[in-house]
């Protein structure tokens, strides 16, 4: 399955372990968009499976993992901080915030 991704390549190993995870729950789910919004990762889905507590459970899983998009470099996935620059949101390592800086 191509999963719809539109970010930054650092969140790439966060989004395919949320995928196997929710995959796990329910293998016939589809990930509509997975994004960075507001300097965090957005995971949209549709859940096959119309269970509550299945989909509740996925839900908890995608909010885990946006939690940690906050402190993941969008960029190169090591440690970063979630910061404002230049109007924008952005997740960044030290070495990427100064890029983004200059």
């Amino acid at each position: 399955m191509k999963l719809p991704i539109e970010c930054r390549k650092g969140w790439h190993d966060l989004i395919y372990s949320c995928h196997r995870q929710l995959f796990h729950l329910d293998p016939d789910y589809k990930p509509l968009q997975i994004k960075e919004k507001f300097g965090m990762l957005r995971y949209y889905f549709d859940a096959s499976i119309k269970d509550p507590e299945i989909v509740r459970q996925m839900h908890e899983i995608i909010l885990n993992y946006e939690k940690i998009s906050a402190i993941t470099c969008e960029e190169c996935g090591q440690p970063g901080t979630l910061t404002k620059i230049h109007g924008w949101y952005k997740t960044l390592c030290v070495e990427h915030q100064g890029a983004y800086n200059d």
